[in-house]
C-alpha cells in the first residue's frame, strides 16, 4: 500500500475537537459538582432505600426549623429599628436603610417560604415526600434548588443586617469601624498566608 492511499487525518482539528469536548465537559461536571455541594440533589438522586430519603428529609426538616428561628429573629430586629428609628441617637443615611429594607424583604420571604416547606414536608414519610418534590418534574433538581432557598434568605438577611450596623457605626465613629474590619481581615486572611 502506498502512502497516498492512507487515508489521511487532520490530527490538528480532531485534537481541537476532543479538547473542546472535554472542556465542555468538565465545565458541565464543575457545575454540576458545585450544585450538588450546595444542595441535597446528589444525595437525593442517589437515594437507593426509604431510610435514605428519610435521613435527607429530616435533616431539611431541622434545616428548616433552625432557619425559621433565624429569620424570624432577624424580622424582629427590622422591624424594631423600623419602628424606632425616628429621633435615634444614631442617624442612618440611604445605604444604612436599603441594607435595613433588603434584610427585611429577605427574611419575610425566606420566613414565607420556610413555613410553606414546613407545612408540606413536616411530617411526610419517605413516599409522600418522593411524591411531593416530584411532582412536576420526575427530578429532584427544582425540589434541591427551592428547599435551600430559606437558608439563601437567611444569609442575605444576615448579611444586610450586618451591613446596616456597620454603616450606622460608621457614621458615629468611622475610624473604629475600618479599625476593626481591618482587624478581623487580618485574622480571618492569615489562615491563607
Amino acid at each position: 500500500i502506498a502512502p497516498s492511499l492512507l487515508p489521511r487525518v487532520n490530527t490538528v482539528a480532531s485534537t481541537t475537537s476532543v479538547q473542546s469536548r472535554l472542556s465542555i465537559a468538565s465545565g458541565s461536571t464543575t457545575l454540576s459538582g458545585a450544585y450538588d455541594a450546595v444542595t441535597y440533589y446528589r444525595e437525593l438522586r442517589e437515594a437507593e432505600h426509604d431510610a435514605h430519603v428519610e435521613a435527607v428529609l429530616a435533616r431539611l426538616v431541622r434545616e428548616w426549623q433552625y432557619v425559621g428561628a433565624t429569620l424570624l429573629a432577624v424580622a424582629a430586629l427590622d422591624t424594631t429599628v423600623f419602628g424606632f428609628s425616628s429621633g435615634t441617637l444614631f442617624g442612618m443615611d440611604g445605604f444604612a436603610l436599603r441594607c435595613l429594607t433588603v434584610s427585611a424583604i429577605s427574611s419575610a420571604l425566606g420566613l414565607a417560604l420556610d413555613a410553606g416547606l414546613l407545612f408540606v414536608y413536616l411530617g411526610a414519610d419517605a413516599r409522600k415526600f418522593q411524591a411531593l418534590a416530584q411532582t412536576l418534574y420526575p427530578s429532584y433538581f427544582y425540589f434541591a434548588l427551592t428547599s435551600r432557598l430559606p437558608l439563601f434568605a437567611a444569609l442575605i438577611s444576615l448579611l444586610s443586617l450586618a451591613a446596616f450596623l456597620l454603616a450606622v457605626a460608621f457614621t458615629a465613629w468611622p475610624s473604629a469601624v475600618l479599625a476593626a474590619c481591618g482587624v478581623v481581615g487580618v485574622l480571618v486572611g492569615l489562615q491563607y498566608v
